[in-house]
């Protein structure tokens, strides 16, 4: 038996067809949307919750693997982090919001079973003016079960879409930029590392952008034949395929046709701004101490020597390692059985390595770039290899100027790991037997080439790195 013809509301202009479901399936689809809230409320709960728990996770491990990146690889992983931290809030808050929806349409529905015929105008006490008013405009109880059933299924789709954006951008500035990096790093001249992502997502918007404006504007003009429109089509072939438009692009064509092309576009750009905001305010401004509220107008911002700053101290990472890596200490008392202070001063890739070469230029590197796998050595390293990295820590050590009480250290740091942050640093054990009770200043400063290398080429240059870390004995 051939299938019934479409219904009436799916036989409009422009509406899709469902010529190619059968029978049972459309039978199934009917099922499904009669019981879609079940689904909805039982996926909502459970992501809410499992989703909660990821974005410190993802603050842990952009944090424990930032600061071992270089420029490039820096680069790649803020983008990544960005993105991840916005799909995850983008998911959360819609399923929270979705949830709230949801309990308050059960709440409708309960209110219509107790009192099906809704309100009773007569007893309401207002003026014949307003009740007429609000009678004619106010919608019923019944229809407000409607339009929330609608916005809470319409939401619950909308947070994938916003998600499958945010995502296929991500993945698609990779899959340019990766190889652009690779072929810029064997290239004879250099190029600035934020250059070729920037490079690949503006080629790739172009690339996809221009052949759909010009469908748009001379689309009936052009020959249907002819390379322009093998070029549209295949633009059209390669996002349907490659850029994810086969996952998120019912969901964007539904939106942008029931809802309103200009509607939904100015919707979505303002969820993407909400979302994108959030993210900069707490996760920049606020996690970062970048926004500060204060009362106290003879308290500084940055009390330096004069205060005790806890990112210094490794005793008092309650909430885990400060977001930036700084030098350490373990405590910022010390009892008077402790015999050595060991500060730990972490490097950094972005700078250290343009330092070192400034300092050191002719010293021969000791380790390769880049990934590669470890085994300990049996036995002791031969002499040559020995003298190569003594040479290499003298010159690491010349990054910094190391103080206590202002008199500079005598004891030579060695190459050491931080055991919480992992990071690769220089480690000074300190010998404070003979110091005396009371307070002691231990400073780091950047030394005078090593900051000479980070300011070269900047024409309003930031002030050296200057840590001061007061303790107690």
């Amino acid at each position: 038996m051939a299938d019934p013809p479409p219904s009436t509301s799916e036989s409009t202009p422009g509406a899709e067809p469902h010529r190619r479901l059968s029978r049972r399936a459309r039978r199934v689809l009917r099922d499904l949307h009669h019981r879609t809230w079940e689904l909805e409320f039982l996926m909502s709960g459970a992501l809410a919750v499992a989703l909660g728990q990821l974005p410190a996770r993802v603050d842990g491990a952009f944090a424990r693997w930032y600061p071992l990146a270089g420029e490039g690889g820096g680069l790649a992983l803020t983008v990544g982090y960005q993105y991840v931290k916005l799909i995850l809030y983008t998911l959360i808050f819609t399923f929270v919001l979705h949830i709230a929806l949801r309990a308050f349409w059960v709440s409708l529905i309960g209110l219509d079973s107790v009192f099906p015929r809704g309100v009773r105008w007569d007893r309401v006490r207002i003026g014949p003016i307003g009740r007429a008013y609000l009678r004619r405009h106010m919608p019923s109880v019944r229809e407000l079960i409607v339009r929330t059933d609608g916005i809470a299924s319409v939401l619950f789709a909308g947070a994938f879409y916003v998600s499958a954006i945010f995502l296929v951008s991500v993945l698609a500035a990779s899959a340019v930029a990766i190889p652009l990096l690779l072929v810029s790093s064997v290239l004879p001249w250099s190029l600035p590392a934020p250059i070729v992502p920037l490079v690949a997502a503006v080629g790739l918007s172009l690339a996809l952008s221009i052949p759909t404006v010009l469908d748009r504007l001379r689309g009936s003009r052009i020959d249907p034949d002819g390379g322009l429109a093998r070029w549209i089509r295949a633009t059209h072939r390669f996002t349907l395929r490659w850029f994810g438009l086969a996952a998120y692009g019912p969901a964007q064509y539904t939106f942008a046709s029931r809802i309103g092309g200009g509607r939904s576009v100015g919707l979505l750009m303002l969820v993407m701004v909400a979302i994108t905001g959030t993210f900069i305010v707490r996760d920049v401004i606020v996690e970062r101490e970048r926004l500060q509220f204060g009362v106290l107008p003879f308290v500084p911002e940055i009390p330096g020597a004069a205060g005790v700053d806890p990112r210094y101290y490794e005793s008092q990472w309650v909430d885990g390692p400060p977001p930036l890596p700084v030098p350490s200490i373990e405590a910022d008392a010390l009892d008077d059985e402790t015999a050595w202070v060991r500060l730990f001063v972490p490097f950094r890739p972005t700078a250290d390595p343009d330092a070192v070469a400034a300092l050191c230029p002719d010293l021969a590197p000791v380790a390769r770039a880049g990934f590669r796998f470890v085994r300990p050595e049996r036995g002791i390293p031969t002499d040559t290899l020995d003298a190569s990295i003594a040479a290499s820590l003298v010159c690491a050590a010349g990054l910094w100027d190391v103080a206590l009480d202002g008199r500079g250290v005598s004891t030579d740091p060695v190459f050491a790991t931080h055991p919480v942050t992992r990071l690769p640093g220089l480690a000074w054990y300190l010998d404070v037997r003979g110091v005396a009770p009371g307070r002691h200043l231990l400073t780091v400063n950047r030394s005078a080439t090593a900051y000479a290398a980070d300011v070269t080429g900047e024409d309003d240059p930031p002030p050296p790195r200057r840590h001061a870390i007061p303790f107690w004995r």
